[in-house]
């Protein structure tokens, strides 16, 4: 028996024994000619350059764009835009006090929103609570709110060209929310239904979308919005519905000033966008990652990253 089973874990042993040398794959960085380079990018984008320029290469060099699976559930993405629509609706239909009317309201603006959920009842039983509990909250917090703000301006998009030698490249973004306050400053709120990008990413410009929006309004980049009125805030609004279903969180830079945070944010892309105007950058797959070891990006399995990636520290 002993000489049958040798002639298997012989066969076994083999698997760890390497056959001769094994040369590990690159981390691709494409080098695309100049005139075939992204020449306007959204905010939300910007943050994808710093941190996986790749990515950025696939979606607007190769034009490539991910295809949802056929029959698949609504995701995460789903849910966010189903929650923003609703906000910005009931905002822009409801001019009656915030009380329990208002949260019937916004609740049935989300039931008509929700009604495709049907489909996937599973889902809906989930979801469907969580924003009952977020249209409640956010009701109260804008009654609180309201008292300070003399307009908001919903989901505005706009953009501001880059003055660049030899490249022409226009940033572009809609803004969730830019509230006027009663003392005329201007207030920038971004809704977020997942996390909450920190005050460290904020303030080292890895997460710039709220500076870089400042940034675009400083520079009449929406047409709406007077360029010439300070700016008194950068808030993030949570909406996750769990037990505190909506939460406030400013990220206005505690060593700083926010005006030069918004400054430093606008010279940093301009920095960025004049690297990428070289024909000798290239588009590094993952430079940046929040975790070394997340590979749930949506062009990863096309750059290999199982390939060449190596494990590494779990934050930033």
């Amino acid at each position: 028996m002993e000489e049958r089973g040798a002639y298997y874990t012989k066969f076994a042993a083999y698997l760890d024994q390497p056959l001769g040398s094994v040369t590990p794959a690159e981390r691709p960085s494409p080098r695309p000619p100049i005139a075939a380079r992204p020449e306007t990018l959204s905010i939300t984008e910007i943050e994808r350059l710093i941190r996986d320029p790749y990515a950025i290469y696939a979606r607007h060099v190769l034009k490539l764009q991910p295809v949802d699976p056929i029959g698949g559930e609504p995701g995460a993405a789903d849910k966010g835009n189903l929650i923003h629509d609703a906000l910005a609706r009931f905002l822009t239909v409801w001019d009656c006090p915030m009380d329990e009317s208002a949260v019937a309201a916004l609740i049935g603006i989300g039931d008509d929103l929700f009604e495709p959920l049907d489909a996937f009842p599973a889902l809906r039983a989930l979801w469907w609570p969580r924003f009952q509990r977020i249209a409640k909250e956010f009701v109260g917090y804008e009654a609180k709110r309201s008292l300070e703000v003399e307009k908001r301006y919903l989901e505005i998009g706009g953009g501001v060209p880059l003055a660049l030698p030899g490249f022409d490249f226009r940033l572009r973004g809609r803004a969730d929310r830019i509230d006027v306050m009663k003392d005329g400053t201007l207030s920038i709120i971004d809704y977020k239904t997942g996390q909450v990008p920190s005050q460290k990413q904020v303030d080292a410009l890895l997460s710039p979308q709220l500076p870089l929006t400042a940034a675009m309004v400083k520079r009449g980049g929406f047409s709406d919005i007077p360029a010439s009125e300070p700016i008194s805030d950068l808030l993030y609004l949570q909406l996750k519905g769990g037990s505190d279903p909506v939460l406030e969180a400013g990220r206005n830079p505690k060593e700083t000033a926010l005006e030069d945070l918004i400054e430093d944010a606008w010279s940093r892309l301009e920095q960025l966008i004049a690297h990428y105007a070289k024909e000798e950058t290239g588009y590094l797959s993952r430079a940046r990652v929040m975790r070394e070891r997340q590979q749930d990006g949506p062009y990863d399995h096309l750059a290999r990253t199982q390939e060449w990636a190596i494990g590494g520290e779990e934050t930033e």
